[in-house]
C-alpha cells in the first residue's frame, strides 16, 4: 500500500487486475477499490484498504458493483482512417445491388457537385457474391468521383469519374502487385480495383484540410472511448502512403495542444524506414500519449480479395494470391528497419504469406543472437505478425519464440467463417484463426478489431473469441471451429497485458498494479457471468484514461 491521499478513488466494484505472460490464469475478479494518484494507479485492493487513502480533496466515483479491467487497447486499426469514413458511405449493410445504389445515391445528394464520395466497407459475400460494377453507381454519381473500399481496404470500387481522374482506361496496364479487373468480353473496367491498383485513384483525392483532420479525430477519439479503449495501435492511413506522415505531424500538434484523450501508438510505412530512423534518432520516440516507432509492411493481400497468399490454389479461384511487396525488398526493409532500432510490423494472413513471415523473424532472431529463454529489450521488440490468420503445422511450430508476438483480429472470422469453406475448403479452413492452438503453443497474443474492416469494439471481439460464431444474416449463426475457442480471461488478456506488450510494453499500461497509469474501463455487468452471446451488448459504465473519466455511460 502506497502513502499519501489519493485524487480520486473508485469505490465499491469488482476488479479484474490482469495478467502477463501467455499462459498461467490471471487472478480471479475482487471485490475492492482503485485509488489514483498524478495519473497513476496509488493502490487497488480490498475497499477497506484504499479508503486509507481518502483525504479532504479526494475525489470518489461510486463503482456500485461495476466491473473493472485494465483499459482496453485495440492492437490493430487505422484510427484516423476510421474517423473520416464515420462521415462517408457506409455500405457495411448493404445486402442487395439496390441498398448499394440507394446509399451511394443519397450521399451524392448531400454534398456538392465534384466532391469525391468516400466510404464504404462493403462485403459482396452479403448479396450473394458478384462483384460490385461501376455501371450500378455511374447513374446516380454523375457529377461526383466515387472510390468506396471494400471492408478488408485490399479491393475497392471506383465509377467512371474517379477512373478518369486516375487515367486508368482500356489501354491501362496493371500496376506491379495490384489489378484493374476487366469485363470478360472487353478490356474495360468494371471499377473493381484490387491492393496496388487503388492507390492510383487515391493519388487523385484532395488531401484532408485541418478542420477535416480534427474532425476525424474527435469522431474516432469519441468512438473508441464510448466502446471502453483507452489505447489504440494505428496502422495508418490506407488510403495514401504519404497521409500517414500527414497524420502524425497532425496528432504530435494535438499532443502539444493536449487534445489527445487517448493513447496512439502509431506505424509508419516501412518503406520509408530511412525516414522513419532519422525521426527517431533526432526527435526520439514520443511519450506515454502518442509514440511512434513501428514501421508496417505487407506480405500478402486479403482473403476477400484473393490476395492473400497460400501455397495451394483457392477452391473458387484459380491463384494463390502472393505477395503485395517483392518479398526480396520487404525482407531487406525489415533487416534495416531492426538495424535502426525500429519495430517491424508485418501483415500476413494466407499460410505462404506466414510461413514466411515467421520463418524471417525466426531467422532475425538466430542472427541477433536474441535469448530464447528472455524477450530481447531492444525498443524493435517484439517482432510482430498482424492478421495471422492461416498458419501451417510449420509456423505453428515456430509460435513460442520470445520476441514474436501475433496480433489478430476475432471479428474477422464472423464475417470469413460464412464463406470460408468455399474459398479454402474443409481441411485450410479448419486452420484459420487458430488461438486456442496458438496460446497452447505458448504464443503472445494480442488483439484488436483492424477498424473499418470490424467494428471498433473489443466486446464484439471478445464474444467471437470466446464463442466463435458467424455471421447469419444479421445475427449469429453456427460455432466454427469450437477447439479453437478460448477463454475470457485469455481473450481480456489479448485486450490488455498482450496488447501492451505488442506495442513494447510503451505506455505502461495493461495491467492494473501500483504505479500503472490508471487507465480503466468500468463495465455495467460482470462479464464473466454472461454467455459468449451476450458479451458485446455489456455496457461501458465509464472509460478512464490517466486517472480521467473520458466516457460516462448513461446513469452514470
Amino acid at each position: 500500500m502506497s502513502t499519501g491521499y489519493a485524487d480520486t478513488i473508485f469505490r465499491g466494484g469488482w476488479i479484474w487486475p490482469g495478467a502477463d505472460g501467455p499462459r498461467g490464469t490471471p487472478p480471479p475478479p475482487f471485490p475492492g477499490s482503485v485509488a489514483v494518484r498524478g495519473g497513476r494507479i496509488l493502490a487497488v485492493g480490498a475497499r477497506e484498504e484504499v479508503e486509507a487513502l481518502l483525504g479532504p480533496r479526494t475525489r470518489v466515483d461510486e463503482l456500485e458493483g461495476a466491473f473493472v479491467t485494465p483499459g482496453w487497447h485495440d492492437a490493430h486499426l487505422h484510427f484516423l482512417t476510421g474517423g473520416f469514413k464515420l462521415d462517408g458511405v457506409d455500405l457495411r449493410h448493404a445486402d442487395s445491388r439496390d441498398a448499394f445504389v440507394t446509399a451511394v445515391e443519397a450521399r451524392a445528394g448531400e454534398l456538392p457537385p465534384g466532391t469525391w464520395i468516400l466510404g464504404g466497407d462493403w462485403d459482396q459475400e452479403r448479396w450473394g457474391g458478384p462483384l460490385p460494377h461501376r455501371d450500378w453507381i455511374d447513374p446516380v454519381t454523375p457529377h461526383h468521383p466515387v472510390v468506396l473500399n471494400r471492408m478488408d481496404m485490399h479491393m475497392a470500387l471506383a465509377n467512371s469519374r474517379a477512373l478518369e481522374a486516375a487515367g486508368i482506361d482500356e489501354e491501362s496496364p496493371d500496376p506491379p502487385h495490384g489489378r484493374v479487373d476487366r469485363e470478360d468480353a472487353s478490356t474495360r473496367p468494371t471499377g473493381i480495383l484490387r491492393e496496388a491498383a487503388i492507390e492510383r485513384v487515391w493519388a487523385s483525392v484532395p488531401e484532408p484540410d485541418e478542420a477535416a483532420w480534427r474532425r476525424a479525430l474527435q469522431r474516432a477519439t469519441e468512438h473508441a472511448l464510448n466502446r471502453g479503449v483507452t489505447q489504440v495501435h494505428d496502422m495508418g492511413m490506407m488510403e495514401r502512403k504519404e497521409w500517414t506522415w500527414t497524420a502524425l505531424s497532425f496528432l504530435r500538434r494535438m499532443r502539444r495542444e493536449g487534445r489527445l484523450a487517448v493513447r496512439i501508438r502509431g506505424t509508419l510505412p516501412i518503406t520509408d524506414w530511412e525516414r522513419a530512423g532519422e525521426l527517431v534518432r533526432e526527435e526520439g520516440s514520443g511519450d506515454e500519449f502518442l509514440s511512434w516507432g513501428a514501421v508496417k509492411g505487407f506480405a500478402d493481400g486479403s482473403l476477400g480479395a484473393r490476395t492473400a497468399w497460400f501455397h495451394d490454389p483457392y477452391e473458387d479461384d484459380p491463384g494463390t494470391g502472393g505477395p503485395v511487396m517483392d518479398p526480396d525488398a520487404l525482407e531487406e526493409a525489415v533487416r534495416a528497419s531492426v538495424g535502426a532500432g525500429l519495430q517491424p510490423v508485418i501483415h500476413a494472413i494466407g499460410d505462404r504469406a506466414n510461413d514466411w513471415v515467421v520463418g524471417l523473424y525466426h531467422q532475425l532472431l538466430d542472427d541477433l543472437g536474441a535469448d530464447p529463454e528472455r524477450p530481447p529489450s531492444s525498443g524493435v521488440f517484439p517482432f510482430r505478425v498482424e492478421h495471422a490468420q492461416h498458419l501451417t503445422p510449420r509456423a505453428l511450430s515456430l509460435v513460442a519464440r520470445k520476441g514474436l508476438v501475433f496480433s489478430a483480429q476475432p471479428a474477422h472470422l464472423v464475417e470469413d467463417g460464412v464463406w470460408m469453406r468455399r474459398a479454402l475448403g474443409g481441411e485450410r479452413e479448419g486452420r484459420a484463426y487458430p488461438f486456442r492452438t496458438l496460446l497452447e503453443r505458448g504464443a503472445r497474443l494480442a488483439f484488436g478489431s483492424d477498424w473499418t474492416v470490424t467494428p471498433l469494439d473489443p466486446r464484439r471481439g471478445l464474444a467471437a473469441a470466446v464463442g466463435r460464431r458467424v455471421r447469419a444474416g444479421r445475427g449469429l449463426g453456427p460455432v466454427w471451429s469450437s477447439q479453437e475457442r478460448i477463454g475470457l480471461p485469455e481473450a481480456l488478456r489479448a485486450y490488455t497485458s498482450g496488447a501492451a506488450y505488442a506495442g513494447g510494453e510503451w505506455a505502461g499500461t495493461g495491467r492494473l498494479e501500483v504505479g500503472a497509469p490508471a487507465d480503466l474501463t468500468v463495465l455495467e455487468r460482470n462479464p464473466f457471468e454472461q454467455s459468449p452471446d451476450e458479451l458485446e451488448d455489456v455496457d461501458v459504465a465509464m472509460t478512464v484514461v490517466g486517472g480521467r473519466v473520458k466516457h460516462r455511460g448513461t446513469g452514470r
